[in-house]
């Protein structure tokens, strides 16, 4: 549940809660949490590895780059949608225009001080199909070594965004609130229920992409849900 409590004693309690956007001070205490205290199963990196490098997007600069397979990526889990939604990144730069989902799972990535995005559409070569065969061949390996996967589980397309990202909204979770003495408390709602009636839900792809990942930030319309191999967590 989220609750505030009001900065003085004798505050009204129809005080607004800030439920609008993520909270990442949050998330990052619970990454925080689970790297401590999971190092035999979040924290255990796979033994055998077939991909050395990876193509990723520094989302300091748009560019694609590679790195070691080794080094803290978030990886992205979402709807394709259509190719017409697509622009072709030019010379190894992204598209000024982006999908809400991309340009948003962007912005997740730097607030969370770990840069390095991995988004199939632009970080495999789409023209080469047996560099794209041979990327798929080791898709397990891409989402199982990634330090984070980003789930959007809203919407029905990469036009989506994430809710609560930049002025992507979410759902109000107003009519919902509690009054307990002087704090004012907004319960998240059936996270699990929304996810299981997701699109995003229905993918086989998405659905094993989630499976092999070892932390999971899912986006829904009224908030976000952590999960690793060892704990659950809601805003």
């Amino acid at each position: 549940m989220k609750g505030v409590r009001p900065k003085q004693q004798n505050s009204s309690v129809d005080e607004v809660i800030e439920s609008d956007c993520v909270h990442y001070s949050s998330i990052e205490e619970w990454l925080r949490h689970c790297e401590r205290h999971h190092l035999s199963s979040c924290c255990r990196q796979a033994s055998k590895r077939t991909m050395e490098t990876i193509t990723v997007i520094d989302c300091r600069t748009s560019m694609l780059c590679e790195i070691q397979s080794r080094h803290p990526y978030i990886a992205l889990s979402y709807l394709w949608g259509s190719d017409s939604l697509y622009e072709p990144s030019v010379q190894g730069r992204l598209p000024r225009q982006l999908p809400k989902t991309i340009a948003d799972s962007m912005t997740v990535a730097l607030a969370l001080n770990i840069p390095y995005l991995w988004i199939d559409r632009y970080c495999i070569n789409q023209e080469d199909s047996r560099e794209k065969a041979r990327i798929i061949r080791h898709m397990d390996q891409i989402y199982r070594d990634a330090y984070l996967t980003i789930i959007a589980s809203a919407g029905e397309s990469p036009t989506h965004g994430l809710p609560g990202v930049e002025n992507t909204p979410r759902q109000s979770l107003e009519s919902n609130r509690i009054v307990v003495g002087p704090y004012v408390f907004c319960p998240p709602g059936d996270v699990s229920s929304n996810i299981r009636r997701s699109m995003w839900n229905t993918r086989g792809w998405t659905y094993q992409e989630g499976l092999l990942s070892r932390r999971r930030l899912v986006f829904t319309e009224s908030g976000v849900y952590f999960q690793c191999l060892d704990m659950v967590c809601l805003e």
